[in-house]
């Protein structure tokens, strides 16, 4: 196994299980270094996951993104899914990203005008789109393009255009997360990223 699958598998247990207090996060932190040959700089972006993880946490209050693993995130209702997937290779490859629900919504004219307001002219978010010229700044993964491709496919009429500034894969994507978090204050003594600095010693 490589080290980035070695740091990637680390990388997901800690979101699946941070909030668990007896969880073996520290220990494989701590094997990562001693075992899997990572340097100390791949492994302190455990903890500067969590703590963006805990940064996406903080606007669900708000009405923003939702925990992925809690019975209202994104992956609710997977195991229930997962059913049935006789002949499926792997089953974690028919999750869905949340753009397929956004399009979907704006395909049938149900975006709410509070989380996509036009920029001018007025108009509504209940009008029902034909071209749809999608841009993500930050980047798309070749997830999301999959999605639009399959939903270009299904939905006669309706025409989707994808672009970004980038296509992120997991590289890509820890090292743009690793220069945000790195100009951030340390996070709070109460979080997990906190906690796993101060089990593991990380910087």
């Amino acid at each position: 196994m490589t080290q980035d699958s070695k740091l990637r598998l680390v990388a997901l247990y800690s979101l699946r299980y941070e909030k668990h207090q007896l969880n073996a996060l520290p220990l494989l932190v701590d094997l990562l270094g001693a075992a899997g040959n990572v340097s100390q700089r791949r492994i302190d972006l455990v903890a500067k996951l969590l703590t963006y993880h805990s940064s996406l946490q903080q606007t669900q209050t708000a009405g923003g993104i939702s925990d992925m693993f809690e019975s209202a995130g994104i992956f609710s209702g997977a195991r229930d899914r997962f059913k049935g997937l006789k002949g499926v290779e792997n089953v974690y490859t028919q999750h869905s990203p949340r753009l397929e629900l956004t399009l979907q919504n704006l395909i049938k004219g149900r975006l709410r005008d509070q989380q996509y307001p036009f920029v001018e002219g007025g108009g509504s978010t209940r009008d029902k789109p034909q071209d749809i010229v999608l841009f993500m700044i930050g980047g798309v993964t070749f997830e999301e393009a999959k999605t639009v491709s399959q939903i270009n496919a299904s939905s006669p009429g309706i025409r989707i255009v994808l672009g970004g500034t980038s296509i992120h894969n997991s590289t890509t994507f820890l090292e743009e997360m690793e220069d945000a978090v790195s100009s951030w204050p340390q996070p709070a003594p109460t979080t997990a990223a906190a906690r796993l600095r101060k089990e593991t010693g990380l910087r």
